[in-house]
């Protein structure tokens, strides 16, 4: 059974500055890529067998009997492949699979998530997408895996999964990515040289661990629009922060709390804002006054709990 990790990613940033911020981090919810890569079969990529009508098969049939380029061209104009984020890039290759779904009227929209990291890492190039996976391919111009490698891509060492392990550091993309409809402003502060700022959160899993160093993705976005995020994650009895501060001192500031009798005993009353702000107070002490409106605000302090984060009174 997988233990999913609850994060909470955290965004402040000047009010004119959030609508922009979240469209940045908008994207598809994975990377792009052939259908064919991970089967030679449509009803091994998308679960249970699909039913095809003796109109699709005469369709079907007719489509693998012909010329394949006005197809592959077909398929890349496809309104659900030509998306405005660029995810089928040109030098993606084609699969026949691809082709079956195309045939068939199966081609679903990639799906639009408000946290892609394969928009904030996307595909260089042809190269990048051939080291994980490999292949080529034929006369007709449709891509095929290499054939020695299939048990790597069976196991996860080539295909997705292997792209997600080295850019985000776990086996899948993640899950359940919603932004919370609560929106907290905070009036600047000229006393303290605190700004305006908003605070919106953007709620996701991901498996067994929470996205390895999510400054590498975040960082250029945030820079760009003045904002910074604060990453506070929870599993059963291991729980963090990561605060992401691009041109401040405390930029990369993280712990991880727990994996102890005494945590986990405990894990159901620990406050974890409290345990974040005793960092800052040792090492950003001038962020305290910046994030604590806005961490706790009307919501009141965060606290986590098995498996899921919960709010109460403050």
């Amino acid at each position: 059974m997988t233990d999913m990790v609850d994060n909470r990613l955290l965004l402040a940033a000047p009010i004119s500055q959030m609508d922009a911020l979240l469209a940045d981090l908008e994207g598809p919810a994975s990377w792009s890529y052939p259908y064919g890569a991970h089967s030679d079969s449509i009803q091994s990529n998308f679960g249970p067998p699909i039913e095809i009508t003796a109109q699709q098969q005469v369709a079907l049939a007719a489509a693998r009997a012909a010329p394949k380029a006005p197809q592959i061209a077909a398929f890349r104009a496809h309104s659900a492949i030509a998306d405005r984020f660029n995810s089928w890039p040109e030098f993606l290759p084609v699969s026949a699979v691809d082709l079956d779904l195309l045939a068939l009227g199966l081609l679903k929209p990639i799906e639009l998530v408000p946290l892609s990291f394969a928009r904030l890492a996307p595909w260089r190039d042809r190269a990048e997408f051939d080291q994980v996976f490999p292949g080529c391919e034929d006369a007709k111009g449709l891509w095929t895996p290499e054939p020695t490698a299939t048990s790597d891509y069976r196991m996860g060492d080539l295909g997705v999964t292997a792209r997600c392990r080295s850019v985000i550091g776990v086996k899948w993309t993640p899950s359940e990515v919603e932004l919370e409809p609560e929106v907290i402003q905070v009036d600047a502060d000229p006393a303290r040289g605190l700004p305006e700022r908003m605070r919106q959160v953007i709620r996701y899993q991901t498996p067994w661990s929470p996205v390895s160093r999510p400054e590498r993705l975040l960082s250029e976005s945030l820079a760009r629009h003045g904002a910074q995020a604060l990453l506070i994650w929870g599993e059963d009895c291991q729980f963090g922060f990561q605060l992401m501060a691009p041109g401040h001192r405390a930029d990369g500031l993280a712990k991880t709390f727990g994996r102890d009798p005494v945590a986990c005993e405990a894990f159901d009353r620990l406050d974890l804002w409290t345990l974040v702000t005793s960092a800052f107070a040792s090492e950003a002490p001038d962020l305290i006054n910046y994030w604590d409106p806005i961490s706790t605000g009307a919501e009141g302090r965060g606290r986590v709990g098995r498996g899921s984060f919960r709010q109460t009174d403050a």
